[in-house]
């Protein structure tokens, strides 16, 4: 049955294994990857992936399901595959709530595509993810030959001179006793071997720089208006290295001011505390005015006694990554801007639906619920963090939805923000309950008030209680919430144990309604 459940496409170029264990999208999604081009193999579980990259040659790409049904979950299977094989993998998901990107977060992925979506932005997002992929691997390859460069030099690391040949030499005059900084002991003869020829041949030293690193400096800390800094510092920027001078004044005013402040203040906290990691990614201006994401990194070399004569750093040029890491943020906020368009659409028809002459229908609680999932992806799009959101705002627009100003609505308690998985039940229990209530709870002589109230439960665990009343007239005796008869009510009750909670109904001498919500956003400040 196993050789049954698997395919693979005709495609010539990048192989992109795919995990579904819905037929239908996996053909789907088969289909449109190779139209593209790219060469498709499809498996239905968890297990038959694991199977298939660990018996043939793995593939380029994994665009995996999260939920694949019994057995193992996608993140579970992409994590056993990562811990034998280097694949970019790409998580794809009918759900958009925090919980699903939860169980992604100790898996390391290259993209959330949702099922649905259009086949443009489907293979928009395997490209972007194949670019982070590059540029990963780029980053990576850097920091290995960083890191080699660092465990290659010599024990002993001397200065020395740049003459107007080009060359480095260091002077006759280098003795035990100018030893700059130590290094570990060699643990093979090789090692020993190569450091010595890195200490009498400068060439084997420039060679090891120039391959591993986007520029080198070395700081003054005695003399700071005297720093050097080599040939590719510069050309990184698109200055001519001949055209500066090595003075710290040459650079300053190319980085972005607040990141020059905060490297400053590393520079500081460094130089007093050598625990202190002198580790940030700032911004250069580069000569034709694009931006440069540099990763800076440094040590002090002390003396005998810890202080801090000299100041040796690095950077990495991790422009092509932060790039394409915001343009994954600028296409999550699109996502929610086109969620929250095509809602708006979909009440739009629902309200031309109700408008015809001929129907009778009372639409407006389906217009209400739509209008509360829109509101929540609005709101969603308006923050930086896309996934969570202030939770009091929300409910406050969701009840706007419903009431005029003749109903006095309180939202009080607790400032917390919450994700999507929380917000989208919870609204549509309040939006449903506040709906019952204009219509049927409140009564002519009756003061309006429709109050919300969230609470911390106080006990250390990430929980509110949730009060929701009205000062409309008491529940009747008959009507029981835990076999509801009522299609509304149905729903509330539904939707309070999608949240993982059970409800609480007082009938008198106002209908009041608890439930506990388990929140995994931050405390508003």
């Amino acid at each position: 049955m196993y050789f049954e459940a698997i395919f693979v496409s005709k495609g010539k170029t990048k192989h992109i294994l795919l995990v579904e264990d819905e037929v239908v999208n996996a053909l789907a999604g088969c289909r449109v990857l190779e139209s593209a081009g790219y060469n498709v193999t499809v498996v239905y579980s968890g297990e038959q992936a694991l199977e298939t990259v660990s018996h043939s040659i793995p593939p380029d790409l994994i665009l995996m399901a999260i939920d694949l049904g019994a057995g193992m979950t996608g993140p579970q299977a992409a994590e056993a595959i990562l811990r034998a094989h280097d694949i970019p993998v790409v998580f794809l998901s009918s759900h958009t709530e925090d919980v699903y990107w939860d169980l992604t977060q100790n898996t390391t992925s290259y993209g959330f595509i949702q099922k649905g979506s259009t086949d443009t932005d489907l293979l928009a997002s395997i490209q972007m993810a194949f670019r982070l992929w590059d540029a990963h691997r780029v980053v990576v390859e850097a920091e290995e030959r960083r890191a080699d460069l660092f465990k290659q030099v010599p024990r002993a690391i001397y200065q020395y001179q740049s003459f107007p040949d080009g060359t480095n030499r260091f002077p006759a005059s280098a003795r035990d006793h100018d030893l700059v900084a130590n290094l570990p002991e060699y643990s093979h003869y090789l090692e020993a071997e190569l450091y010595d020829l890195v200490q009498r041949d400068p060439k084997i030293f420039a060679f090891l720089r120039e391959g591993s690193l986007d520029g080198m400096w070395y700081w003054d800390i005695e003399k700071p208006d005297q720093e050097w800094m080599d040939n590719r510092f510069w050309e990184l920027f698109g200055h001519d290295p001949h055209n500066k001078r090595h003075d710290p004044a040459e650079w300053q005013h190319l980085i972005h001011p607040e990141d020059l402040k905060r490297a400053l203040e590393n520079f500081q906290k460094h130089l007093e505390d050598p625990d202190h990691p002198y580790d940030q990614i700032v911004r250069y201006t580069h000569q034709n005015g694009t931006t440069v994401y540099v990763r800076c990194r440094g040590m002090a070399i002390r003396d005998e006694n810890g202080k801090p004569l000299r100041m040796l750093g690095v950077h990495n040029d991790i422009t092509e990554l932060m790039n394409t890491i915001n343009v994954e943020k600028r296409l999550r906020h699109e996502l929610n801007h086109r969620v929250k368009n095509n809602l708006a659409i979909v009440h739009s028809l629902i309200s031309l639906k109700h408008s015809e002459d001929n129907t009778t229908a009372d639409l407006s609680d389906i217009l209400r619920q739509v209008e509360t999932i829109r509101v929540l992806h609005e709101q969603l799009q308006a923050t930086d963090e896309l996934t969570t959101l202030e939770l009091k705002p929300y409910l406050r627009r969701v009840l706007a939805s419903v009431f005029d100003s003749s109903v006095e609505v309180d939202v009080s308690g607790l400032e917390v923000k919450v994700t999507s998985k929380v917000a989208v039940p919870l609204g549509l229990v309040v939006n449903e309950l506040a709906t019952n209530a204009a219509k049927h709870g409140f009564s002519r002589d009756q003061e309006k008030r429709f109050t919300v109230n969230i609470l911390d439960l106080g006990d250390g665990s990430d929980r509110m209680h949730v009060t929701i009343s009205n000062s409309g007239i008491p529940f009747p005796s008959h009507v029981d919430v835990d076999n509801p008869s009522s299609l509304g009510l149905r729903l509330v009750s539904a939707l309070v144990s999608q949240l993982e909670s059970s409800l609480t109904l007082t009938k008198q001498p106002h209908p009041t309604f608890e439930f506990d919500v388990e929140y995994e956003g931050v405390l508003v400040p």
